[in-house]
């Protein structure tokens, strides 16, 4: 068992488990039969010593149900599946503390006819699926039973295969579901016109939070354009939606965009890519309020994009509703045409770092940072732009004063006797820029003056010497301009 003891130094503990897929010519069954010994001290459960064929004819649901069963019962255990396809006619009931795993691809589970192939028919939690096929015509692939709440399971490193155009990878109206991972997997789901989407949660009564995809290939192989890989929807009041996260993933050919998250909150996308679109039609990504009328908060967006010009006329990248608020968008990129994000007037948007020539609408509650231009309700053109009023300091003096860097507006009051207000250094603060004014109607001057005698339009001091007599001066580096 040298072999096992070599992948066995690698692994941790039960949460970073690593399960190597190695051609089963090259590492037999009982290799992963001590990882698994090693690894969590769980035994093993052979699918095939429970009766199932694995030939692709014979109906193998009661041979694996009764191995899931039996590790179940046992306080967890591995139900391990050799290669071969394994034909499913009956859902199979995943319970708790138990992991499923294949040899890799040559390890198959498909049910062909209206069953769904995996579901949860009570509270199912710390479970895992591995090494696997898993293929589906006529049925979902993993559908939860009513009010069933799935949590801490991991679903990592299988080829998944959605023959049906109105049947879902993963379909769930009710339940929590709460920290799923869902990592380094391959997704295939057929049909140019679907009925639901590929990923489809929707939580009326029950949360949906704490879950992670990261490093998978979404794929929709007849470039779907009327659904969403990906839709999450939040109907509830109570239990919201939230710290969901779509890390390093790509979505192929999903025309109908990839994700439309509706009442949500914390929502995280990074590095995730549109790839290869046919005729985009909908957004790569869509952040809104569903039915609940809430609208979604706290999402950010990073370092993702579009990769393909395949896009309709007026079709956005990012569309986000007016009723959002706090998005923060950084890094979004498109090539080889530009992008378009419509930022929908939602409320605390900020965009940093999208690619030039970005298209962005409806950005008036927005702040924009896009090279070394920044728009505040408006996209820039100028360095700094602003849509709407400026507010700056504005201190009141009636005696000796030096300007600093966090005066902008400085009024004087000379009633009580004739008083300076000096400039700092002008080479120091070059393009700083000061509005004074003298607000009595004494015969006090208020005289401006200046550092190491540098002048004031060729003069050291300049007086205010009457009411509301004012003057806007501006640091060359070197002196002071009135401007």
């Amino acid at each position: 068992m040298k072999q096992a003891k070599r992948i066995w130094s690698r692994i941790t503990h039960f949460d970073e488990v690593k399960f190597f897929a190695t051609h089963p010519s090259t590492v037999t069954s009982n290799v992963f039969t001590e990882i698994f010994k090693r690894a969590i001290g769980l035994p093993q459960f052979n699918v095939k010593g429970y009766g199932a064929k694995g030939d692709g004819t014979t109906d193998d649901s009661t041979a694996i149900q009764d191995a899931i069963n039996a590790a179940n019962t046992a306080g967890g255990g591995v139900v391990f599946l050799p290669a071969g396809t394994y034909q499913i006619n009956t859902s199979l009931n995943l319970k708790t503390k138990v992991i499923l795993m294949g040899s890799g691809y040559a390890s198959k589970l498909q049910c062909t006819g209206s069953n769904d192939l995996i579901t949860f028919a009570q509270n199912a939690n710390w479970w895992r699926i591995t090494q696997l096929q898993l293929v589906a015509t006529g049925g979902h692939i993993f559908a939860p039973a009513a009010s069933v709440h799935v949590s801490a399971c991991w679903i990592d490193h299988c080829w998944m295969v959605q023959n049906s155009t109105d049947k879902a990878i993963w379909y769930q109206t009710t339940g929590h579901l709460i920290e799923l991972r869902v990592t380094d997997n391959d997704m295939y789901v057929a049909g140019a016109t679907r009925t639901v989407p590929a990923w489809y949660v929707l939580d009326p009564s029950a949360a949906c939070n704490s879950n992670w995809w990261v490093n998978n290939v979404f794929t929709y192989g007849d470039a779907c354009n009327n659904q969403p890989f990906f839709y999450l929807e939040c109907q509830n009041n109570n239990d919201f939606s939230y710290d969901n996260h779509w890390v390093n993933n790509v979505f192929e050919i999903c025309d109908g965009g990839s994700l439309k998250l509706l009442s949500t909150f914390g929502s995280v996308i990074e590095g995730c890519f549109s790839y290869d679109n046919v005729s985009l039609a909908a957004p790569v990504i869509y952040i809104g309020k569903g039915s609940l009328g809430i609208g979604s908060a706290l999402t950010i967006i990073r370092d993702s994009g579009r990769i393909g010009s395949g896009i309709q006329a007026g079709v956005k990248d990012i569309t986000l509703e007016s009723s959002c608020r706090t998005v923060y968008i950084h890094g979004f990129r498109c090539s080889p045409n530009t992008g378009q994000i419509d930022c929908g007037s939602a409320t605390d948007v900020t965009l940093i770092g999208i690619s030039s020539g970005t298209t962005i609408s409806n950005a008036g509650n927005a702040v924009i940072i896009s090279g070394t231009q920044m728009g505040i309700g408006v996209v820039p053109t100028s360095p700094l732009q602003v849509n709407g009023a400026i507010a700056t300091a504005v201190v009141s003096k009636t005696a000796d004063y030096t300007l600093s860097s966090t005066d902008s507006i400085v009024l004087g009051n000379a009633i009580a006797g004739a008083f300076t207000l000096t400039l700092p250094d002008a080479t120091t603060c070059q393009g700083r820029r000061y509005m004074l004014k003298k607000t009595d109607s004494s015969a006090n001057a208020v005289t401006v003056g200046t550092t190491n005698s540098q002048t004031i339009d060729g003069a050291t001091t300049r007086a205010l010497s009457t009411q509301y007599a004012n003057m806007d001066v501006v640091s060359d580096g070197s002196n002071w301009q009135i401007v």
